[in-house]
């Protein structure tokens, strides 16, 4: 299980990691390093991680060094920062002051690397259920 690999390799449980039946209590974890499984692979469950860095070069570095990238967020006063980190970040939709909105519709969403393909979104559903052609004619003048 992901959330035992990273406490077994340093991760400091806050709170959480308890299972009721088939309930996984939320659970968060500090000091993740991504060296654990966790700060490598998709959770799908309710796990917060949280990968420490010691300035904004290396937050970067840490947040492209995975697989994946569906989506990321930064929580910041800074604006410019914040968007020099959604222009570096590799992923397919950045959050500045939010948590992730799937499902906005007029936006494209789907992620990068090996986090899924194409896009969602009503225009890109709908081109993803059709087929665009390109029709040239040369009329004679």
């Amino acid at each position: 299980m992901l959330v035992e690999d990273a406490i077994n390799k340093g991760a400091k449980l806050v709170r959480g990691f308890k299972i009721n039946g088939l309930y996984f209590e939320p659970t968060l974890l500090d000091y993740v390093n991504n060296e654990m499984l966790i700060a490598k692979e998709e959770i799908f469950g309710p796990v917060i991680p949280v990968v420490r860095a010691k300035d904004f070069d290396e937050a970067i570095k840490i947040a492209n060094d995975v697989k994946y990238g569906l989506d990321a967020c930064i929580f910041t006063e800074n604006i410019k920062k914040a968007l020099k980190a959604a222009k570096l970040v590799k992923c397919g939709a950045f959050y500045i002051n939010m948590a992730p909105k799937h499902g906005q519709g007029l936006f494209p969403f789907g992620g990068v690397d090996k986090s899924g393909l194409g896009r969602e979104g009503i225009i890109y559903s709908m081109l993803e259920m059709g087929v665009l052609k390109s029709v040239s004619i040369r009329i004679e003048q």
